[in-house]
């Protein structure tokens, strides 16, 4: 499962380039509740500045090929500016954060 976080927030990387801050798994997953059978996997994408109209569309086109997968039909989330993300730490386990891996655990970090 964490290969493939990864490699799911690596995609979304490449096609926000410099406007990439982080992808982070949240949720269930995060807390040791997430049910392989029923549970769906919360992420919070977060950039610097406003998406463009060609970057939706590439995402959306990541999306469509996601939602192909099993993993992909789970996903769950949303895209945040990162200068509208609180300033103190949130609680939540950090699978993928700009370019390189944090090991699963349940951890405090700022998003910043």
């Amino acid at each position: 499962m964490q290969a493939e976080l990864q490699n799911i927030g690596r995609g979304i990387a490449a096609i926000l380039q410099e406007n990439f801050v982080g992808f982070y798994i949240t949720g269930s997953f995060t807390m040791g509740a997430w049910n392989p059978q029923k549970s769906d996997l919360d992420f919070l994408v977060v950039v610097k500045y406003p998406l463009s109209i060609l970057t939706k569309i590439a995402l959306e086109q990541l999306h469509s090929q996601l939602a192909l997968t099993d993993i992909g039909k789970r996903l769950e989330g949303g895209v945040l500016r990162s200068r509208d993300a609180p300033s103190e730490a949130v609680p939540y386990c950090c699978w993928y954060r700009t370019g390189r891996s944090v090991l699963p655990q349940l951890s405090v970090f700022a998003l910043s």
